[in-house]
């Protein structure tokens, strides 16, 4: 693990952002405030920053990257660099009363590090049924392994899946093609279609583009023009036009090649 840093990594940052993604505020949301968090994964320490700032919590934060630890010490942040895979075991059990970790699909790995007294999901897991990914009985069986209890809250469902399909259903020309299809075929057969795409090299013929967004804070109106006076959070970077094809062919195919046309 790489302890070493530089005299610039240490220096402290003046001003933290006003701000931070959507998702990490309603993380945020969820933590009592003045209890102890670790944050895994924490990156530029965003979160953790927020946290300490508007919650008042005592957090500790684990980060691979270099860069990301660099940036929470010039912001005062207790992190240390480190892979959770290897790193989390180091720390005694009841340490924190959370751990945020937003990368994993499931929370089966981290329940046997943690090996936590209950484990809590919203309401739209009170029938296991219900879970598409049937992801919910291998961390149920984790938590049982370890003497867990597991418990359905009554809060309100914040899963963007579940309130898509519940409130925002159609009889659009897309949903009636998609019920035909999932009425032909099982999930296992379109995966097992999917997965031959691996064996094939696709070429990708086209223009690129790298589409930059900048999220901002409206301040107000423009004192002399009709417009709106905006305050920049952050930017973001994506790949746009077909450089976004590879990247979606790349999930499902191990080899794409790009050619770029000049116009």
């Amino acid at each position: 693990m790489e302890n070493e840093m530089t005299e610039d990594a240490l220096r402290p940052v003046v001003s933290v952002p006003d701000s931070i993604r959507v998702d990490l505020q309603l993380i945020a949301s969820l933590i009592r405030p003045g209890s102890r968090v670790l944050d895994v994964g924490c990156g530029d320490g965003s979160l953790l920053r927020y946290l300490a700032d508007r919650r008042d919590v005592d957090g500790r934060g684990l980060e691979i990257s270099r860069e990301g630890v660099q940036s929470c010490l010039r912001q005062g942040l207790s992190v240390v660099q480190g892979d959770a895979e290897a790193d989390l075991g180091n720390y005694p059990s009841g340490a924190f009363d959370y751990v945020v970790l937003s990368e994993r699909k499931t929370a089966e790995y981290l329940l046997n590090i943690i090996k936590p007294k209950f484990y809590a999901k919203g309401p739209d897991y009170k029938n296991f049924k219900d879970d598409l990914t049937n992801k919910i009985y291998d961390e149920i069986k984790a938590l049982k392994s370890i003497g867990g209890k597991f418990k359905t809250t009554d809060d309100p469902i914040f899963s963007t899946s579940k309130l898509i399909n519940t409130y925002y259903r159609s009889n659009s020309e897309q949903d009636v093609y998609l019920n035909k299809i999932n009425k032909k075929y099982k999930k296992n057969k379109i995966a097992k279609i999917l997965d031959q795409f691996k064996k094939y090299k696709i070429l990708v013929i086209g223009e690129s583009i790298l589409d930059e967004y900048t999220f901002c804070d409206a301040l107000g109106k423009s004192g002399k023009e009709p417009v709106l006076t905006m305050k920049s959070l952050h930017t973001e970077k994506y790949l746009g036009g077909s450089l976004a094809i590879c990247r979606h062919l790349s999930t499902f195919c191990n080899k794409v090649t790009f050619f770029r046309v000049y116009f």
